[in-house]
């Protein structure tokens, strides 16, 4: 059983996982981490490029890979939802990574040429 304050070795990776995402996906997104007031990327942008694109997929493919690997039973009710979140948000940035919406979608007002922060 899962003590309240989430000490079980899933929980601590957990933990550890959900960290090293959100740490990723500031990297990974510069200009939203400075609209969320993270001041460390402003001397970024987005890398849209095919490799950059493929380093990201990485990242969510390891990211989904070790959420799945824990096991829900051994996390509290708030880790399963952390744990969900994770694998539902990993999923969907690969599907719409795998669609290559950027190299087809033409939008002159939420477009590419918008994203710049």
């Amino acid at each position: 059983m899962t003590s309240p304050t989430g000490t079980t070795a899933s929980a601590a990776e957990l933990r550890t996982l959900a960290d090293e995402f959100w740490e990723s996906f500031l990297a990974a997104h510069p200009g939203f981490a400075t609209v969320m007031g993270d001041r460390r990327y402003d001397d970024r942008l987005d890398d849209l490029s095919p490799e950059g694109r493929a380093a990201w997929a990485a990242i969510l493919q390891q990211t989904l890979g070790r959420a799945n690997a824990l096991d829900p039973a051994a996390l509290s009710t708030p880790e399963r939802v952390t744990r969900s979140v994770l694998i539902e948000e990993a999923e969907g940035q690969l599907g719409a990574l795998r669609t290559g919406v950027d190299d087809w979608s033409l939008n002159p007002i939420d477009g590419p040429q918008t994203w710049i922060v």
